[in-house]
C-alpha cells in the first residue's frame, strides 16, 4: 500500500508546524536598542521577547536601602555596598539579590532555563548562594524548584563567586519569581546586614510556550501519520 503525495505532503506540514510552536523561544536581550540600560526597580518593568522583568527589593520596609543609579554612560549600574537595583541590557539581567525578580510570560509557558552568575562584591570563601524558583499560572503555587547550593546545578570558586543553570520543565505557568540568597556582612556595631553586596547576572535565557489546541493535534496528527507511514512500508 503506497501513500498518496498529497497526503505526505499535508503529514509533513502538520509534523512541521508541531515542532516549530514547540520549539524554545530564545529571551533575546541582544536586540535591545538605545538607550540599552533599562531600570526595572523604579518603574512598571521592562519587556524584552515577549518577557516582562521586574524587581522588588528587600530590606526593612521602613528604611529601605537606597536604590542603584543607572548611567548607560558607565556601562550600566553604578554599584556601591548600600544600594539595592535592577536592570535589563544587552548582556541580560543585572541586579542585586536582595529582593525578589518576577518574570511574566505573554502566553502559558512549560519549559524555561537560563544561566547565572552571583558575585559577592566582598570576596569570602564562606559565600554560599541558593536560587528558589516559584512557578505561577494565575493561582496558587502549582510547583516550586530550589536549586541547590552545592552539587551540580551551582558551582562555587571558594572566592565569592557561583555560577549554575537553572532548568525547569513541568507544570504550565505564566509567571516566574526568583530569589536569589544574598551574601551581606553584619555591621560590627549594629549587627544589621548591609544590603546590596551580592551581584546578579542573568542570560542565555529562554522558554517553551505550551502549543495552542490547534497546533497540538496538528503535532499528534503529524506523529500519527508518521508512524502509520513507517508501517504501510513494512506491509507493502
Amino acid at each position: 500500500m503506497h501513500m498518496k503525495p498529497g497526503m505526505k505532503s499535508i503529514l509533513l506540514v502538520a509534523l512541521v508546524a508541531g515542532i516549530a510552536a514547540a520549539s524554545p523561544i530564545t529571551v533575546a536581550f541582544g536586540s535591545l536598542g538605545p538607550p540599552f540600560f533599562y531600570d526595572i526597580t523604579q518603574n512598571a518593568g521592562h519587556q524584552v521577547s515577549g518577557v516582562t522583568f521586574q524587581y522588588a527589593p528587600g530590606g526593612d520596609p521602613a528604611d529601605p536601602p537606597p536604590i542603584c543609579g543607572f548611567d548607560a554612560g558607565l556601562g550600566g549600574t553604578e554599584w556601591n555596598l548600600a544600594c539595592v537595583g535592577a536592570q535589563v541590557d544587552p548582556s541580560g539581567l543585572n541586579g542585586t539579590t536582595d529582593g525578589m525578580y518576577t518574570l511574566t510570560f505573554p502566553t502559558a509557558a512549560y519549559q524555561f532555563q537560563f544561566f547565572f552568575g552571583i558575585t559577592s562584591t566582598v570576596p569570602h570563601a564562606d559565600a554560599d548562594f541558593s536560587v528558589q524558583a516559584s512557578f505561577i499560572t494565575g493561582g496558587p503555587l502549582p510547583d516550586i524548584l530550589l536549586v541547590p547550593t552545592a552539587g551540580q546545578s551551582l558551582v562555587c570558586d571558594g572566592a565569592g563567586t557561583c555560577s549554575g543553570t537553572l532548568a525547569y520543565s513541568g507544570h504550565p505557568f505564566t509567571r516566574v519569581d526568583l530569589i536569589f540568597t544574598p551574601y551581606a556582612l553584619p555591621d560590627p556595631d549594629t549587627g544589621i546586614l548591609t544590603y546590596g553586596q551580592t551581584l546578579l547576572t542573568a542570560n542565555d535565557m529562554s522558554f517553551t510556550a505550551v502549543p495552542e489546541p490547534g497546533t497540538l493535534l496538528l503535532l499528534v496528527f503529524g506523529l500519527a501519520g508518521l508512524g502509520a507511514r513507517r508501517l504501510w512500508k513494512r506491509i507493502s
